[in-house]
């Protein structure tokens, strides 16, 4: 279930992303002046970044289902396992990192020093930092659900199992 939840929240902000990417203009002024200017910027640049992120986000929403449920035959499972830690840490990390100081910020408690767009850092306080934080803590909570499920290695994390024997010590 939450990895199912992760999903949804990853897929969730990659839409989000598309759709600035594909040109749209709502709630670009939430994101701050330099992604504002960037996201109505019209340039091939901009345009190939954006769906790149969107790309990015689509690969981490899926990385903890699918290293619950499949993992292709071709790429260990292990593989896909530490890429999915590694994006959940990443995201959890950033969203932890990111939103405690916009919180501390909103607080008073570190000042706005320079800050002149005041609305634009209450959505990131308040919507965007805290996205990736919640997205990140559930990714890491189907991760650490799926690792105390397990009995054991998994069976094709064994390197014999493609047909050679494990080396006799």
């Amino acid at each position: 279930m939450l990895a199912g939840l992760a999903a949804v929240t990853g897929v969730g902000y990659a839409a989000v992303s598309a759709y600035w990417a594909s040109g749209g203009q709502g709630l670009l002024t939430t994101l701050g002046r330099p992604f504002e200017s960037w996201g109505h910027s019209r340039n091939l640049t901009a345009a190939v970044a954006l769906w790149t992120v969107v790309a990015i986000k689509l690969v981490a929403a899926g990385l903890p289902a699918v290293t619950l449920s499949w993992a292709p035959r071709r790429v260990s499972s292990r593989t896909v396992r530490r890429l999915a830690w590694a994006a959940a840490g990443i995201l959890l990390v950033y969203g932890l990192i990111v939103s405690a100081g916009d919180w501390l910020s909103q607080a008073g408690v570190l000042g706005q020093a320079g800050a002149k767009d005041h609305r634009a850092l209450a959505w990131h306080a308040f919507l965007w930092d805290p996205w990736f934080l919640l997205w990140g803590a559930l990714a890491t909570g189907a991760l650490v659900c799926e690792r105390r499920s397990r009995p054991g290695p998994m069976l094709d994390d064994r390197p014999w199992l493609d047909g050679g024997r494990p080396a006799d010590d």
